[in-house]
């Protein structure tokens, strides 16, 4: 199960609807080095699950994204 090997995400799938929710509300689910590997494995696995017709992303909270997380993208430019 993907849902098992994801640590920022969460894949629900309903029929032939799959929902992957952005599950880091307390950073305002910014994107960082976990969510960016999260999206791109659930995002593969999706492509390729036949069962899966429609895509919904949402976010958890209150917010969608606040965009991509300074941290992590600072750690990235301080090598």
């Amino acid at each position: 199960n993907i849902q098992m090997k994801l640590k920022t995400l969460i894949l629900d799938q309903k029929d032939a609807i799959s929902t992957v929710t952005l599950n880091r509300p307390e950073s305002l689910n910014a994107l960082n080095e976990d969510m960016a590997q999260d999206l791109a494995e659930a995002m593969d696995f999706l492509e390729n699950d036949e069962s899966s017709r429609v895509v919904v992303l949402k976010g958890a909270g209150e917010h969608f994204a606040a965009g991509g997380d300074i941290d992590f993208f600072k750690s990235i430019i301080d090598g």
